[in-house]
């Protein structure tokens, strides 16, 4: 691939969403990730989500949200959000949803 830049960005942002919380460290997180033309990437990741079927794309989503923004902090929170807090933007959004109703969702997945 000529510029992996977009792929560093979006590992690092992740990265800083595990840093930022609370209850996880980036050791307790693995990693996979497949470099490729982007016109293969939706087809490729369909594939392994539907293959290893990962919580946090099945059950537990907002792991990839980033911040609103001011204008739209009426959202909810994320499940992901509530059972892992942390992420400061987070913080400012309706908490819907607490970290024991995220345990009991993760329970039902």
């Amino acid at each position: 691939m000529t510029n992996a830049r977009p792929l560093h960005t979006r590992l690092s942002e992740h990265a800083g969403s595990i840093i930022s919380v609370t209850n996880l460290d980036t050791a307790d997180v693995v990693c996979r990730f497949l470099v490729m033309k982007p016109v293969w990437i939706t087809l490729a990741e369909r594939f392994v989500i539907d293959h290893y079927r990962p919580i946090w794309n099945v059950c537990i989503d907002g792991f990839g949200n980033h911040d609103p923004g001011s204008g739209r902090l009426q959202g909810e929170i994320s499940w992901w959000d509530a059972l892992h807090p942390g992420r400061p933007w987070a913080a400012r959004l309706r908490q819907t949803r607490t970290h024991h109703d995220a345990l009991r969702k993760l329970a039902t997945c």
